[in-house]
């Protein structure tokens, strides 16, 4: 019998911090599936970015944050080995053409850039396709005050 491949995690960090298990990440590519065809054969799939940068740009997870995305931060998305590259969340919100992806043609990733990969029509150089991808950080989180009408959409 094959091996099964190790589980892993994606350390996302900002306003809270949270590990995404394998299983976590599947979830959420089956509930907001985003798909990458690069033209040559292959077909991503996985979740976009900005889903992602919501499950931690406050204390939401199920929600995007366009107050603290119009207050300008960046998003650093970085490998295992260190190699990383920041997008200004201008260029990350509500994109759904910047992808994490988890499969390629329906199989996980290869060796290469297991467990995910940063692809999508949006990346204009191969700097931005990140590889191996191991952790998302959200550098320069603005604070959104309170208003006297935030606390209404905690009941």
């Amino acid at each position: 019998l094959p091996e099964a491949p190790p589980d892993w995690e994606l350390d996302l960090s900002g306003a809270m911090t949270m590990p995404l298990t394998a299983a976590d990440f599947a979830t959420e590519a089956a509930d907001h599936p985003a798909s990458y065809d690069d033209g040559a054969g292959s077909l991503y799939g996985g979740v976009a970015l900005w889903r992602l940068v919501g499950m931690v740009d406050d204390g939401d997870p199920d929600t995007f944050d366009d107050a603290s995305a119009a207050l300008a931060y960046d998003v650093t998305v970085i490998a295992t080995d260190g190699f990383s590259y920041t997008f200004p969340i201008s260029e990350v919100a509500r994109n759904e053409n910047i992808i994490v992806a988890n499969t390629v043609n329906g199989e996980e990733l290869p060796p290469d850039a297991y467990p995910l990969r940063l692809v999508g029509s949006a990346l204009t150089s191969g700097r931005q396709k990140i590889r191996q991808i191991a952790s998302i950080q959200l550098v320069g989180l603005p604070a959104v005050k309170e208003t006297p009408f935030s606390r209404l959409s905690e009941r």
